[in-house]
């Protein structure tokens, strides 16, 4: 007998695989080789006449191949209209300017979904705000006096709080339209193309809620108002019965408004690996689902009803949650489980997930190519490949039979219980493991908590979705019931919080990674497919164990040291990078030797948009370790990203000035930004070190950085007065990196001898009362960097100093890299996803 424990049986490929394969194929060629339609059109065409032709001569094999080049170019042909072709009037084709000012009518799509208002962060320059969003699809935009018709779908921004506004209803808007740009630095999440596979291509923003107006309200009668009143009487009936602490965490797993939960709740979900019980997906679904198949079990459904009402509840159930992708997925592939078991045919696991991927791109071939979709069917088909050693049969034998019978009520109780515990951790293990490598490569987070604390809170958090279900339904017409649900679902979420706050207070439940290179993920996946359905031999578990620690190390680990090394290697090569942080300042110095330095890393954004944004460029390098932070001065836009670094990455020291390392103890309307920034440095066991005029610093390569300002006693000014100037001598190259300086600072600097610089960055993001000027001839460099917003970015002082140097801003080019080296420096902005060459020297 074959121990199931210890083998994998293989499948055959099925007809549905192929089918899905092939489709998926041609959408993939369409997307990165863009072939023109009429090529695709033709071929699609031209292959299935020339099938049909060798089907009837019974040339089966060379039929089946040109069938499947028939479905590859029908999948390119079908992703190239979805992905390319809008209308002549489409809404993204008024956009003249980054900003263009319209008015627009149309209509509400789907529920407005006020956001939490954040918490009050010290190291966010900006006052948070609340924020209420939605989809609109427009209809007419004004011209004048004229409406001209228009079409287009855009996520409506109105920068507060609106309650009068409900799905299907006609709206005038007055705000301003502005495209969704590519992202301007490495590592950035790409909206444009997010937005664009959801066939938007711009966004729509209003700052007041008058500037709103409902013309009419949607038919009373209508599935749009039907579905905005249902949702809002659910989502106040949660509020009334649950706990006032839980009660938005239960409207965001059972409706979906995970925006009311806080940023912070949120992250801690996403650090101990447990973000996907937020995300209302196929778990949520089939938990939910499960309730029929109870009844079937005890006896109170016919095996065809609760087929029947599973297929009729996750159909309510997807639209009730307005069709979201995740659960529209989920109940797919749930509806075509239950219809084959209805006709009598159990059918094969990957071809009924195939036909259910097939579908799905059918909805929306983008889906290919988004991290959600793929994860999800990730996790299905993991559970598919690995069966048969989560859910081992038990044995058949009489005598095993008997003896299992003849135990004790209480003893097969906790037998079956260990066995759902054990296959619970075996489902939450090997899904972790599989999508390790993705999750690690886009969210660069390896949790190994995960599969610890997803089998606890699973039992907590199921009956949260059950009791949170009656509440929902007991809350019209039995209040007592209700109130119990409620009570139920509080308690069990208190469980989940709880539990999820344990987890990520361990040292070892995360850290953080620049992940896998793209063509390991490839590797490992495409080892995946040939596992899942390749045909041979049965594999073992110490194999298929052998085969993934062996990509961890030859795959992961292994080339990302030697990326290290090589660096190490280069000894006479820097590369310096003006990163785009909007009105801000974040200069990562990659130096001979493979030291790496940052000087500032602060914006006038929100602490999270710019800790993401310097994480994710560093990660993008490759770099997990940072040899130093220089911290210019103690203002938030050039420091509010560097407490959530030193806790991502591991950090050599962290430098500032005397003035600022004496400020923190003052009293001033800042005192608790500076000592929270200094003790969350001091909790990293990171050193903090003091800089001041004439101090040197060595560098790896005979390299070394001169401070020139501040002096150790200060300038007698303000904190940008103060600010740290570094001189980088790298050989034959010479960078200047002058803060915020100003006032006093400015006038000691410039009332000394002369310096020659090739690069250098304009004192307080090019303000005229840094003297731009008289610092370019001061310094005398031959590229000028402008660090600030597009709002904030003076055009005439761009102008005056053009005649002197040339001039680079982040405003108007994004991030900006300089690569220097012994032959010679080569000037690069960052625009669609690569370094693109500026001014080669």
């Amino acid at each position: 007998m074959v121990d199931s424990h210890e083998y994998l049986e293989p499948r055959p490929i099925r007809p549905a695989i192929a089918l899905l394969a092939c489709f998926a194929i041609g959408i993939a060629l369409d997307r990165f080789l863009d072939i023109h339609w009429t090529a695709s059109l033709v071929a699609a065409c031209s292959g299935l006449l020339i099938w049909l032709v060798l089907h009837l001569a019974n040339m089966r094999q060379s039929a089946a191949m040109v069938l499947a080049a028939a479905i590859v170019f029908t999948g390119a042909f079908y992703h190239h209209g979805r992905w390319n072709w809008f209308a002549a009037n489409e809404l993204g084709a008024y956009c003249k300017t980054d900003s263009t000012r319209v008015c627009l009518r149309g209509r509400i799509l789907g529920e407005a979904k006020p956001a939490a208002k954040p918490d009050e962060d010290l190291f966010s320059a900006m006052p948070a705000s609340e924020q209420t969003s939605f989809r609109f699809a427009a209809e007419f935009i004004r011209a004048g006096t004229e409406w001209e018709p228009v079409e287009g779908v855009a996520r409506l921004t109105i920068h507060e709080s609106v309650g009068n506004l409900r799905f299907g209803d006609l709206v005038e808007i007055y705000g301003r339209l502005s495209p969704i740009s590519k992202p301007t630095s490495p590592g950035r999440v790409d909206f444009q193309e997010y937005y664009r596979n959801r066939n938007q291509t711009c966004s729509i923003h209003c700052y007041s809620r008058e500037s709103v107006v409902v013309r009419e309200h949607s038919p009373r009668y209508s599935n749009a108002s039907a579905l905005s009143w249902l949702r809002s009487h659910l989502d106040q009936s949660l509020k009334q019965h649950v706990g006032s602490d839980q009660a938005r965490f239960a409207s965001a797993i059972l409706l979906g408004n995970r925006e009311q939960l806080p940023i912070d709740q949120r992250e801690k979900f996403m650090t101990t690996g447990t973000a996907h019980l937020l995300a209302i997906s196929g778990l949520h679904v089939g938990i939910l689902a499960s309730l029929f198949l109870f009844g079937y079990r005890f006896g109170l459904l016919t095996r065809r009803w609760a087929l029947l009402l599973t297929i009729v509840f996750v159909c309510f159930y997807a639209w009730l949650v307005e069709f979201r992708p995740p659960v529209t997925r989920a109940a797919i592939l749930l509806s075509l489980f239950c219809i084959g078991r209805l006709v009598g045919r159990r059918g094969n696991d990957y071809a009924l997930l195939a036909l259910a991927g097939f579908i799905v791109l059918l909805l929306n071939p983008g889906d290919l190519f988004q991290l959600g979709p793929q994860l999800s069917f990730l996790a299905f088909g993991t559970i598919v490949l690995f069966q048969g050693w989560i859910f081992p049969p038990l044995s058949d034998d009489p005598i095993d039979r008997l003896i299992r019978n003849s135990r004790p009520v209480h003893v097969r109780i906790s037998q079956r219980f260990g066995r759902m515990c054990k296959q619970a951790i075996l489902v939450s293990g090997l899904i972790w493991l599989v999508g390790l490598p993705l999750v690690a490569r886009n969210f660069h987070l390896v949790t190994p908590v995960s599969p610890i604390i997803n089998p606890i809170v699973l039992f907590p958090f199921a009956i949260s979705l059950f009791s949170g279900l009656g509440v929902c339904f007991f809350a019209a017409w039995f209040p007592l019931a209700a109130d119990f649900c409620g009570a139920v679902c509080g308690q069990s979420l208190e469980v989940v919080t709880g539990a999820i706050g344990v987890a990520e207070s361990f040292s070892f439940g995360h850290w953080w990674t620049a992940g896998p290179t793209l063509v390991a993920v490839w590797v490992f996946y495409l080892a995946m497919f040939v596992l899942a359905v390749g045909a041979g031999k049965r594999l073992k578990v110490r194999l298929v164990a052998g085969v993934f620690c062996g990509w961890i190390l030859f795959g992961w680990l292994l080339p990302f040291q030697l990326d290290k090394w090589s660096e190490r290697g280069c000894a006479n090569e820097s590369v310096i990078t003006f990163l785009d942080v909007g009105h801000g300042s974040s200069v990562l110095l990659q130096l001979p030797g493979g030291q790496t330095m940052l000087y500032d890393a602060g914006s006038l954004a929100s602490s999270e948009y710019t800790t993401d944004t310097v994480s994710r460029m560093l990660w993008d390098a490759g770099i997990e370790h940072l040899d130093c932070i220089v911290v210019s001065h103690a203002d938030l836009d050039h420091f509010n990203a560097v407490p959530d670094l030193v806790e991502r990455f591991s950090v050599g020291s962290v430098y500032v000035s005397k003035p600022m390392n004496e400020s923190r103890d003052e009293s001033r309307d800042e005192s608790e930004v500076l000592p929270r920034l200094f003790e969350i440095i001091g909790k990293e066991s990171v050193p903090i070190r003091v800089l001041a005029w004439g101090d040197f610093v060595s560098l790896a390569g005979g390299s070394r950085i001169e401070v020139l300002s501040p002096p150790d006693v200060g300038t007698g000014s303000n904190d940008n007065s103060d600010s740290i100037v570094m001189l980088l001598d790298l050989g034959p190259w010479r960078v200047l990196l002058p803060g915020d300086l100003e006032l006093n600072g400015l006038r000691i600097l410039l009332g000394r001898e002369p310096i020659d610089c090739d690069i250098a960055m304009l004192p307080h993001h090019g303000s005229k009362n840094s003297r731009p000027q008289e610092f370019v001839e001061w310094c005398r460099p031959e590229a000028v960097v402008v660090s600030a917003g597009r709002s904030k970015l003076d055009d005439e002082v761009v102008r005056a100093i053009q005649s002197q140097t040339s001039v680079l801003a982040t405003a108007e080019l994004g991030s900006i890299r300089f690569e220097l080296s012994d032959e010679g420096q080569r000037v690069c902005q960052f625009q669609d996803g690569g370094w693109v060459t500026l001014q080669p020297r």
